[in-house]
C-alpha cells in the first residue's frame, strides 16, 4: 500500500510539474501531439501536459524512450521507434507501445502546432528547418488546416493534410506534410 502510494504522490507532483511547465509558457505545450486510432482513422490529441512531456524528452534526445506517468504506454522516436508490432519505423519517426498488450499507434505532432519543423533526409534522420522555414509552414497550415500547397522557394513547395501526395507518397504521409523539389522529389516533414 506504501508504495502505491508513493506513486500516487510521485504522480500528482510530475504532472504538477508539466502544469507548471505548460502554463510558463504562456501559449501552451510547444507543440500538440497525437496518436492514431488505426481502426478508426482517427488522430487523438495526448493532453498538454503529455505533450509538453513528450517535446521536452524530444528535444533532449531524438531517440528518446517516454514512458507516459500513470499509463501502460511508452512514445518511442527516432530509431527507436519500432515494436514487435511495427518493426519500421513510421513516417514521423514517434510510435505509442502499450507496455502490457505490445499494441502500437502511430505518433505524429498535430499540423499546425509545431514551432519547428524538421525534414527527413536520405538516411532517415530529421533536420531541423531554418527559423524563417518555420514560419512560413506554420503561416501556411494556418491559414488552410485541412490541406494545401505553398511555394516556399523557386522550385519547392510543402504540402499538407490532403495535398500532402506526390507519385513518391500517393497517400499523404501520417505525419500530414512533405516538401515537394523542382524534379518531383519529396520529403517527409515533421
Amino acid at each position: 500500500f506504501n508504495t502505491a502510494k508513493a506513486e500516487a504522490v510521485q504522480l500528482r507532483r510530475t504532472l504538477a510539474a508539466l502544469r507548471y511547465q505548460v502554463n510558463a509558457q504562456g501559449q501552451g505545450a510547444t507543440a500538440c501531439f497525437e496518436h492514431l486510432h488505426d481502426g478508426m482513422q482517427q488522430w487523438t490529441r495526448y493532453s498538454p501536459e503529455q505533450s509538453c512531456l513528450i517535446a521536452t524528452a524530444l528535444a533532449g534526445n531524438p531517440d528518446a524512450i517516454i514512458q507516459l506517468p500513470g499509463l501502460p504506454f511508452s512514445v518511442k522516436c527516432g530509431r527507436n521507434a519500432t515494436a514487435q508490432g511495427m518493426p519500421v519505423a513510421p513516417d514521423s519517426g514517434l510510435l505509442q507501445v502499450n507496455n502490457n498488450s505490445g499494441a502500437c499507434r502511430i505518433v505524429r505532432v498535430a499540423l499546425g502546432t509545431a514551432p519547428a519543423y524538421a525534414q527527413k533526409t536520405a538516411s532517415g534522420a530529421f533536420q531541423p528547418l531554418t527559423p524563417a522555414q518555420n514560419a512560413l509552414i506554420a503561416s501556411a497550415v494556418a491559414s488552410a488546416p485541412h490541406g494545401g500547397a505553398k511555394a516556399v522557394g523557386p522550385g519547392f513547395e510543402i504540402r499538407w493534410g490532403t495535398n500532402a501526395t506526390t507519385p513518391t507518397y500517393p497517400q499523404p504521409p501520417h505525419t500530414g506534410l512533405i516538401l515537394v523539389g523542382p524534379q518531383g522529389g519529396s520529403t517527409v516533414i515533421r
